[in-house]
């Protein structure tokens, strides 16, 4: 489930990170940040917009209640572009005037535009104008399009990326708030502070060990282990995932909670066998490793200014034959 409001109204577990979306609130207005699939990108733009959209009520018991007093309510912009399968340039251009036109018959457009560019640039002002509030963009998983789709068409969806995209450089005057999710930041981002190696938002995805111990206490204890080795297991298999110089290693948000649904967790001896077996046999590495999960990292070091990367866990080292 990626809503942030039905997860609240349907009383379901929430991992509380308030604090962190109240930081960036407070001290910054463009973002992007990178993450692999399966870490709560989704989940966290949806509880912005909620954040952004004023809906107090939903916040109750968590952690911004205590941070944040005036509780506005801003025009928002959330494009989604996990949802969709981009094999052309054309589907490309329809997904997003698709997109557009949800807002457009809320807000108005203007007839004389025709490039999906033109008609974000005018949706923007017209949601400013209109309001008389600063706008908030929500993006999720930008470039998709650029890795979903055929070698020989990225070259041109990256021209229509770049087009659409650079709008937010034209508008930032009527911006109080931007955050793109994707794998890669492209250079029309470049006002965009990218928080993806941040290690004040280290842990802004996934769920660290002490987050699963104490929100996941009921679940962990209907697992087949002691406390203690559940926890160990558990890191073998999904954790391990780091995303600064130094700071506390996350869980991938996904695997995790198919764990604790089937209550079966893979990481056993045949796995760890199977690691050894495919360690003399390996197989090579998909594109943008560390972008993708199948890759975190292991240490930075200081005086060379160098990363060193490592496969997170077994679950990597088992499913993609690292």
């Amino acid at each position: 489930m990626q809503s942030f409001e039905e997860i609240r109204n349907g009383s379901y577990l929430y991992v509380d990170k308030t604090d962190l979306i109240h930081s960036l609130f407070q001290n910054g207005r463009m973002y992007f940040l990178a993450r692999p699939d399966g870490f709560g990108k989704s989940l966290l733009l949806s509880t912005l917009e909620s954040f952004f959209n004023g809906k107090r009520e939903l916040f109750k018991g968590l952690k911004i209640m205590d941070l944040e007093e005036q509780w506005l309510k801003y025009p928002v912009i959330h494009l989604d572009f996990s949802d969709a399968n981009y094999q052309s340039l054309e589907a490309f251009n329809t997904s997003i005037s698709e997109k557009l036109s949800v807002y457009e018959h809320i807000w108005g457009k203007d007839s004389r535009d025709i490039s999906n560019s033109d008609r974000f640039n005018t949706l923007i002002k017209n949601m400013a104008r209109k309001t008389g509030k600063y706008v908030v963009i929500l993006i999720d998983e930008y470039d998709k399009a650029y890795y979903s789709t055929d070698t020989k068409n990225r070259e041109q969806i990256l021209m229509e990326m770049k087009v659409f995209f650079s709008v937010l450089k034209t508008v930032d005057a009527h911006l109080r708030f931007a955050l793109i999710t994707g794998k890669t930041r492209f250079s029309e981002l470049d006002n965009f502070y990218d928080i993806s190696l941040s290690e004040d938002y280290n842990t802004i995805c996934g769920f660290t060990e002490e987050e699963i111990l104490n929100d996941f206490s009921a679940e962990m204890r209907d697992l087949p282990y002691d406390k203690c080795n559940a926890a160990n297991l558990l890191s073998q298999w999904c954790g391990g995932y780091l995303f600064s110089k130094t700071g506390e290693r996350v869980f991938k948000t996904s695997s995790l909670l198919d764990i604790l649904h089937t209550q079966k967790i893979p990481c056993t001896d045949t796995a760890i066998q199977r690691k050894a077996v495919i360690a003399r046999n390996p197989m090579r590495l998909p594109d943008i490793p560390f972008q993708n999960g199948y890759l975190t990292i292991q240490k930075y070091d200081v005086p060379k200014h160098l990363w060193y990367l490592t496969v997170p866990n077994l679950e990597m080292t088992v499913n993609f034959h690292i």
